[in-house]
């Protein structure tokens, strides 16, 4: 039977309700037809970003796309979002907080060869095994800063792409953790709308039991405090930081992609 490849977007229900909490640490979660998306915010401190420079905050984001064991599918690809508003304000305002910093923040490339069996051939002297066809399957991972919302000012949006050429069987990777550093523009408390969009490989037309969308995918807030009740959030998990220079905080060193954190 041909494998088909279908595009759906797994519309997720929050964990719980984020008027009752504040930096939730579980964003969403979903699964099905054996497949399981979930995203969390691990830790958050919050310091400066600079000496005597204004309020910014330090956040680790984990977002996990586990397969089917039993029918072989797999997540294809993965659009992550994470964009900043306001409390008060859709994504796009003049008090959007500006992301400074992301990671990963460039392309990432992670090549596989693989050798398909030779086929025979016929020659004078009989059959012989001819040189094996090769192909390889690699795994794309971008990251970029963006504007989302508006058409001017900072960027105030992360997105990160995880996607494959489609030779592999083993799908994206099962866990991708980010890390941002991002600036409110104020005092007050402010959100971060979080986005996953994802693809899947299905053995066969089958009515899913998610919703399909065309579309983006749906989005959830995570709400932070005004500035002088913010709490960190797991902060060991960052271990030891400049709270009060966090633009050069190297994020490279919290960013992740593979099977499980080391």
């Amino acid at each position: 039977m041909a494998v088909s490849t279908t595009h759906f977007v797994i519309k997720l229900e929050p964990t719980l309700d984020p008027n009752l909490e504040v930096q939730r640490p579980h964003i969403l979660q979903e699964e099905a037809l054996g497949l399981t998306l979930q995203a969390g915010l691990v830790s958050v401190v919050h310091g400066k970003l600079s000496p005597n420079g204004p309020a910014a905050s330090i956040m680790l984001l984990e977002f996990r796309f586990i397969g089917s064991q039993t029918n072989k599918r797999r997540f294809r690809y993965a659009n992550i979002d994470v964009g900043f508003a306001h409390i008060h304000n859709t994504i796009g305002s003049e008090l959007d907080p500006v992301v400074v910093n992301i990671a990963p923040n460039d392309r990432k490339i992670l090549s596989r060869s693989t050798k398909a069996p030779g086929r025979f051939a016929v020659f004078a002297k009989g059959l012989e095994r001819a040189k094996a066809e090769q192909k390889t399957s690699y795994m794309v991972l971008d990251g970029v800063k963006r504007i989302e919302g508006r058409y001017w000012g900072e960027q105030n949006m992360g997105r990160w792409l995880l996607a494959g050429n489609g030779n592999g069987r083993e799908g994206i990777p099962a866990l991708l953790r980010v890390a941002i550093v991002v600036k409110p523009q104020n005092n007050e408390a402010f959100q971060a709308m979080v986005s996953v969009d994802v693809k899947a490989d299905l053995l066969h037309e089958a009515t899913m039991a998610v919703t399909r969308l065309r579309g983006k995918a749906g989005i959830y807030p995570v709400s932070f405090e005004y500035e002088k009740n913010r709490e960190p959030l797991n902060p060991e998990l960052l271990g030891e930081l400049d709270v009060d220079n966090l633009a050069n905080v190297n994020l490279g060193k919290f960013e992740f992609v593979g099977s499980r954190i080391p």
